[in-house]
């Protein structure tokens, strides 16, 4: 190893080491261990301002996104007057443009480089058009002019209006969200001071979702006209969020380290490398992946108190007003345990006491209102509902980002963050269409104040499935996830070290990683990420063949396999159009899929362009394979 001897020292606790672990099958781990550079890692703590200032604008952030998940096709249905099947049918065409967009969201926000850092400039020029688009979306015009509706049906053009800026909306709302969760991240890389932070952010985020759930219902009982109430509201919270975030911008800088990060992979290989050489990340997607599979708990708690219970709205309020606002209450209770305990068995024991309260939601009979507000309380309190907003899971995702800066030598937040985003956010469509479509195949009516006992039953159990899927969020998270406290801080070591161009030892897999100046001697960066483009196999198929052209043809055909289930999907659509959903869900991914192959194949010509020139050598493949096998880290 290249260890500098004028700095190194020897401590104590290293002998005790020593004694206490079978060094003979790792004698290198030991070596690293016993003599290395004097690093300490410091306690970082953020000025209270700072926490306030960073966490005010989720309150508007909040505020605006549960109002648009609430009411928006409610109001497009009942003010403006289109059907819900024209609106669904919208929102998943809408689908097919943003899965092509938000993937490289992330990946351009870490590759910014200016003189005011990488996430500022974008939250200061985005948050404006963010919350205006949040006020034009219930601006919907009624009638139009003549001269357009003769050749245009009033319906097509209402319909083209809500896709246009509900389209804009989703967009905006990805490019004011991720570099702000990544400028969060930034702020701090202490282990307690980054839960503390998000606590606070989530605080505001809380409050915002109590004040859209039950506000604009309690406004329109003053202001009866929906469309002014509606866009008044959207315009007053518009203003807020623009002067939060432009204060925010003004007054917090970012990390100086954060903001001269080195130059990021393309955007292939740097997915690809987080998907597939990030175990700790991979567990966090598992976990977020389940709790978004299951039923939608806020969309169904009217239903529950409605039907299930029979209870009149002003009951599904306090439910719904309970079941956020015992979140917000026990943020400063799970903050406690997670200083005192760790992030993993608070987020764990948070997840367990939610899986509790979702089971419960099957208990409460007709009328017992009382019951029901304590289910609620108790389901709420752990926070699970915010799923990938909720403090502990956002500050865990925060340490996972620094471990891929040890293994890779590269701060990707807004990669990460955006990654988790997109999950979070493909697989809420199913949360919330699925539930609606297995009530209607139990014979649920909406146009019936009374359901079947099948039906009503059917609400209670969907809500508990939720129970299921954040137990085992919670079984993952307390027994899998490997990152704790002590660890988090040897990361921090390990970075310091390749800083310093020393190797450093990964506490996960107890593996050495060699400084990037080291790596590149074997596999040039150009050429490393490159290779991050393909499986193993294929590699070994270049490296076989000297040649890509089976890797071409290989890929060509699996274009052509996903060009066919794209084609057979809508002709599903076509002639059994009740399922829509569904095909349209499983186009999306093979859409997805699709487009990542036609990049494979640019980058595979790519790769024999720069093979015939010898400009990337067969013994790089080898190489880069023995770097990243499994068996052999870097």
């Amino acid at each position: 190893f290249s260890v500098h001897l004028e700095d190194v020292y020897f401590n104590k606790s290293y002998l005790i080491f020593f004694l206490t672990r079978s060094w003979l099958d790792r004698p290198h781990f030991f070596f690293l261990q016993l003599v290395e550079p004097s690093i300490q890692v410091e306690k970082e703590i953020l000025p209270l301002w700072v926490k306030l200032v960073y966490g005010f604008p989720s309150l508007p952030i909040g505020l605006i996104g549960n109002f648009y998940g609430t009411y928006v096709f409610v109001y497009y249905s009942d003010t403006v007057g289109l059907e819900l099947n024209l609106l669904n049918v919208c929102y998943i065409i809408l689908l097919f443009a943003v899965v092509l967009f938000f993937p490289f969201i992330g990946w351009v926000f870490d590759r910014t480089q200016t003189r005011w850092g990488r996430r500022r400039p974008w939250i200061a020029v985005c948050a404006p058009i963010f919350f205006t688009v949040g006020t034009l979306i219930w601006l919907c015009p009624t009638e139009f002019p003549s001269s357009i509706s003769k050749s245009v049906s009033t319906t097509a053009l209402k319909a083209g209006y809500f896709s246009i800026i509900y389209l804009s909306a989703i967009i905006f709302t990805f490019l004011v969200q991720t570099p702000y969760f990544a400028f969060g991240i930034e702020l701090t890389r202490d282990f307690d001071e980054r839960s503390s932070l998000f606590g606070y952010g989530q605080a505001f985020y809380v409050i915002g979702m109590v004040l859209s759930t039950g506000f604009p219902e309690f406004l329109l009982e003053w202001f009866p006209n929906t469309r002014w109430t509606f866009s008044t509201l959207a315009g007053v919270v518009g203003i807020l969020g623009i002067i939060s975030l432009e204060t925010m911008c003004w007054t917090i800088s970012e990390r100086k380290s954060s903001a001269e990060s080195p130059k990021q992979t393309p955007f292939i290989p740097g997915v690809r490398s987080i998907l597939l050489f990030n175990k700790p990340f991979l567990h966090l997607l598992l976990v977020i992946t389940l709790q978004n599979s299951t039923p939608y708990v806020l969309s169904l708690l009217p239903f529950w108190v409605q039907f299930s219970l029979g209870l009149n709205k002003i009951w599904s309020a306090v439910n719904l007003t309970v079941f956020i606002a015992s979140g917000f209450a026990f943020i400063p209770f799970w903050s406690f345990i997670s200083r005192k305990f760790g992030k993993r068995k608070a987020y764990g024991a948070a997840q367990l006491v939610g899986a509790l309260g979702y089971l419960l939601f099957v208990l409460p009979g007709r009328g017992d209102k009382y019951l029901a507000t304590a289910v609620s309380f108790v389901a709420g309190m752990s926070g699970c509902y915010l799923t990938y907003y909720n403090f502990l899971y956002q500050s865990i995702q925060g340490d996972v980002v620094d471990y891929d800066e040890l293994k890779t030598g590269m701060r990707r937040e807004a990669l990460y963050g955006n990654i988790m985003q997109y999950f979070n956010w493909f697989m809420s469509v199913t949360s919330t269409s699925a539930p609606f479509l297995i009530l209607a195949w139990l014979g649920f009516d909406g146009s019936l104040s009374e359901q079947s006992d099948v039906v009503n039953k059917g609400i209670a159990w969907c809500i508990a499935a939720n129970g299921v899927a954040v137990f085992l969020g919670a079984i993952i998270i307390v027994f899998m996830y490997p990152i704790t406290k002590h660890k988090y801080k040897d990361i921090l070591a390990g970075i310091a070290r390749h800083n310093m161009d020393c190797p450093a030892l990964d506490p996960i897999s107890n593996e050495i990683i060699q400084p990037l100046s080291i790596r590149s001697q074997a596999v040039p960066a150009d050429a490393y990420w490159l290779f991050w483009t393909f499986f193993h196999s294929e590699l070994k198929s270049v490296r076989r063949n000297v040649g890509v052209g089976p890797l071409i043809i290989g890929l060509s055909i699996k274009v052509g396999l996903l060009t066919a289930l794209i084609a057979a999907m809508g002709t599903l659509w076509y002639f059994y159009q009740n399922y829509y959903i569904l095909w349209g869900y499983v186009m999306i991914m093979a859409v997805t899929l699709l487009f990542y192959q036609l990049l494979c194949i640019r980058a595979a010509m790519e790769l024999g362009k720069k093979l015939e020139t010898t400009e990337i050598k067969l013994e790089m493949i080898t190489a880069f394979i023995e770097m990243t096998s499994s068996k052999k880290k870097l």
